[in-house]
C-alpha cells in the first residue's frame, strides 16, 4: 500500500490491499513540500512520513472488517519494529521518488 502525492500535491491511497509494504510515493524528497501535501493526514520526518491510521481507515475500506483486520495486523508488525507512533496514531512510511 502506498500514499501517492501527485505533482499538484493531491494525496491518494493506492494498492490498498497490499499490506506487505507501506510507503509514500512522491516527486520530491523535500520534507517541507511533503508536509504541505500531507498536513491533514500526517507529517514528514527526514526520509520518512508518518501517516494517520485514522486516515487510512476512512480513505478506502474502513468499513470492511477483513481489510481492517489486515491493517491492524500490519500495524501490530509496525509496532514491533518501532514504526508506529501510538501518541500520534501514525504509521511510518518510507519516502520514495520514482525513477522517470
Amino acid at each position: 500500500m502506498f500514499v501517492e502525492i501527485d505533482a499538484n500535491g493531491r494525496v491518494s491511497l493506492r494498492d490498498a490491499d497490499n499490506f506487505a509494504a507501506f510507503k509514500v510515493l512522491t516527486l520530491t524528497t523535500d520534507c517541507e513540500l511533503i508536509d504541505r501535501a500531507i498536513q491533514s493526514i500526517g507529517h514528514c520526518e527526514g526520509n520518512f512520513a508518518w501517516i494517520s491510521r485514522d486516515w487510512l481507515l476512512t480513505t478506502i475500506k474502513g468499513d470492511d472488517a477483513l481489510w481492517r483486520e489486515k491493517l491492524d495486523s500490519m500495524i501490530e508488525y509496525a509496532m514491533k519494529k518501532g514504526w508506529f507512533n501510538p501518541g500520534r496514531n501514525s504509521i511510518r512510511a518510507h519516502i520514495e521518488v520514482p525513477e522517470i
